[in-house]
């Protein structure tokens, strides 16, 4: 297989550096590091910035979790005074499905410069912590990695400002200290809001430079997890990759290339969801996954980084995952509910966005007689968003109509909404495929999602069908006590012959359990299959 000779081509308008603008307020960040590889590690922060707030309204909000998966803690000391002395903060907390944020507020009406001194712990996972996005920011070794949605207040307000960002690595001297921006302090010109979706890292930090000039910036940042999750994050020009301990499993080069590929896609080619809450997040989270999920495997194939056989296999895995997943026919409001706290329903969105732009690469060439393409309908995208044209939801709906018509746009809508069963074309991965339908067994863990998280020494794996392959093939017990699952969640769904491996007590001992966590049955799913040249 070839491997890529370069990490990552950026296109020049996805860098939103631009030369401060004497009209703009100002708004200075320095972040102060403080490591300490065998104890507590923390950064302090330090925010000034114009606002001009009325008494008991919202000055600056942070996120405390998101999902099930808590972020940075601050320490007590918070200071924020603004030109007439120091004020009083109160916090309210508002909480839905997609975690707890807070909006911080004071009792006096704020006019003018405000300064906001606070220190924020680093978060210490282990091994019982539950897989998530890579929100929070951790200390590896003698370096901290994370993004600015786990500890950073933002300001309120959407106008653009002149942001100034430095470090002080005086309390690590021979430090090196890093962004999504690059090395050292810099400057740039955006909303506060999107200090979230950068990524900061200090300390002694390893580094890889691609030595190509013509290359804009875009930053891989790796860092460790201490559970057994492999997962990565999506931020502006960057986006972090966790690994840990557990082996690869078999084809992992090829993965690790689509997960790459797929976190790179997120930063290309994006929809503007501006005013979209986390709460309804998840009812649109389909086009942004799974355009990324498809691109992840198609680009690699066209670059010729994965042969014809190759491609065609990560094709049919994906088909696999979906047909074969229990979420299959459940609408999007159905799973909406799920996003943060079920990996079933939260893969589905992914698989199910996977299956609808599989479609659409069909649809649109047959629909104009091959004038069009799907990437033609993605770089229209990609070009309004680059000039500041609308680039919304509806704007994505409106360029599928007219490339395919309404009927055929509004079916295909209709069955990705309400979980009616997506089915590609028989020349949709080339006109030497033909599809036919086969049985595959549906995925079934044997107990609730929840079990698999080890919780201490007393939390079962939970209400265990005793006639599952969990049970019958692994021999686990309902009384059975996790204390290692060797095997990702994500992987057994998205890889039909993939086994579950874990380790639980029983009776104070361990026990190894091995097992497909499939149903005895099959349901219906589809395959390509080669033409035969001579027939």
């Amino acid at each position: 297989m070839k491997r890529p000779k370069y990490i990552a081509r950026a296109l020049a308008f996805l860098q939103n550096i631009l030369p401060p603008t004497p009209k703009l307020f100002i708004l200075n960040l320095r972040l102060t590091p403080h490591i300490d590889p065998l104890g507590v590690s923390s950064i302090e922060v330090y925010l000034d910035w114009a606002t001009n707030t009325e008494a008991n309204s919202t000055l600056f909000t942070t996120q405390q979790s998101v999902g099930a998966v808590p972020l940075n803690d601050w320490t007590g000391d918070v200071l924020f005074r603004d030109g007439y002395g120091e004020l009083p903060l109160f916090p309210v907390a508002l909480t839905d499905a997609s975690g707890v944020r807070r909006e911080w507020r004071t009792d006096r009406d704020v006019l003018g410069e405000v300064l906001l001194i606070y220190t924020v712990r680093t978060r210490q996972a282990d091994i019982y912590a539950r897989c998530g996005p890579l929100l929070d920011v951790q200390v590896e070794h003698d370096g901290l990695i994370g993004p600015g949605a786990g500890f950073l207040a933002v300001p309120r307000g959407t106008e653009d400002l002149d942001i100034r960002w430095s470090w002080d690595l005086s309390y690590i001297p021979g430090s090196r200290a890093v962004s999504s921006y690059g090395e050292g302090d810099v400057r740039f010109v955006a909303p506060a809001t999107t200090l979230a979706e950068r990524v900061f890292a200090a300390g002694t930090l390893d580094s890889y430079e691609v030595p190509e000039d013509d290359f804009a910036l875009f930053c891989v940042f790796i860092r460790r997890n201490e559970h057994h999750c492999r997962s990565g994050t999506a931020f502006h020009n960057s986006f972090i990759f966790a690994y840990n301990a557990m082996p690869l499993p078999g084809g992992s080069e090829v993965r690790a290339l689509e997960f790459l590929a797929h976190d790179m896609v997120h930063d290309f080619v994006l929809i503007s969801l501006e005013g979209i809450s986390n709460t309804m997040y998840p009812w649109f989270a389909w086009w942004p996954e799974g355009v990324a999920k498809y691109y992840s495997v198609r680009l690699l194939h066209t670059l010729g980084i994965t042969d014809e056989q190759t491609y065609v296999s990560r094709v049919h895995a994906k088909m696999s995952a979906h047909y074969t997943s229990p979420a299959v026919r459940k609408s999007i409001a159905e799973l909406t509910y799920g996003f943060y706290s079920d990996q079933v329903a939260q893969r589905m969105f992914y698989s199910r966005g996977y299956m609808y732009f599989l479609l659409l690469s069909e649809l649109v060439p047959k629909h104009t007689n091959g004038k069009s393409s799907l990437d033609d309908l993605l770089r229209e995208m990609a070009q309004r968003r680059a000039r500041g044209a609308e680039h919304e939801f509806y704007t994505w709906l409106n360029i599928v109509e007219d490339a395919i018509g309404v009927k055929a746009a509004d079916g295909l809508w209709n069955a990705l909404y309400r979980g009616k069963l997506l089915v590609p074309g028989e020349g949709t991965i080339g006109s030497c495929y033909h599809l036919r339908q086969v049985l595959q067994d549906q995925f079934d863990l044997g107990f609730p999602e929840e079990g698999l998280i080890p919780k201490g020494p007393n939390q079962t794996v939970g209400v265990l069908d005793p006639g599952s392959r969990a049970a019958v093939e692994g021999g686990l017990r309902q009384t059975d006590v996790p204390t290692l699952v060797s095997t990702p969640l994500s992987l057994v769904l998205d890889d039909i012959s993939r086994e579950m491996e874990m380790v639980v007590l029983r009776n104070n001992e361990e026990v190894q359990i091995r097992y497909r966590p499939r149903s005895w049955s099959g349901v219906a799913s589809w395959q390509f299959e080669g033409i035969d040249a001579n027939k």
